[in-house]
């Protein structure tokens, strides 16, 4: 999962790694165990390449989407 930084305003056009936290899940921990970890904290850690992916992936989907209904509401709800 991810979320913005706090008291910051992501632009969807311009979103970068650093502007969100990420949920990460601990190996071998239950999943209330798991931390929101910025970007520069992140990768440190040695899975950092699968926060990569996960950022080209549902982080990006979730941004066009975002961008996508602000620029043309009706058209997006036309398509929903």
């Amino acid at each position: 999962d991810h979320r913005p930084l706090e008291g910051t305003e992501v632009d969807p056009s311009y979103a970068q790694k650093q502007d969100f936290e990420y949920l990460i899940k601990w190996q071998d921990k239950a999943h209330y165990h798991s931390t929101w970890e910025d970007y520069r904290t992140a990768a440190t850690y040695k899975g950092f390449r699968k926060l990569d992916n996960y950022f080209k992936g549902p982080v990006m989907a979730d941004m066009y989407a975002t961008y996508k209904k602000k620029s043309e509401p009706e058209e997006y709800e036309q398509h929903m």
